[in-house]
């Protein structure tokens, strides 16, 4: 539950107290953009820790979300950049194309 009130205030959703029924009481709040955003923000802020492994799970995310649901160009390429250099930095430069 405190997990769930961390990401309660950056990402403006309202949050149930019976988290077994239903997570986020409003759906619309956090839109699919912002989403992008969030996640691109949390991205940088983990390779400027080097944490270069979370890294690639949350640009592969941002991926699918930028090209299947948003289809924003930009942002899908965002989303590779920042898989590439996380896949570069751990030591596998073959999976960066």
């Amino acid at each position: 539950m405190m997990a769930a009130r961390m990401f309660e205030a950056p990402c403006k959703m309202a949050l149930s107290d019976q988290l077994t029924e239903r997570v986020f009481m409003d759906k619309a709040i956090l839109t699919p953009a912002e989403l992008l955003h969030t996640l691109e923000y949390a991205s940088n802020c983990l390779l400027d820790m080097e944490l270069f492994e979370r890294v690639v799970p949350m640009s592969a995310l941002m991926e699918w979300l930028a090209s299947d649901i948003v289809g924003s160009k930009p942002l899908l390429l965002k989303a590779r950049c920042l898989k590439a250099q996380a896949f570069i930095e751990i030591g596998y430069i073959h999976e960066a194309f």
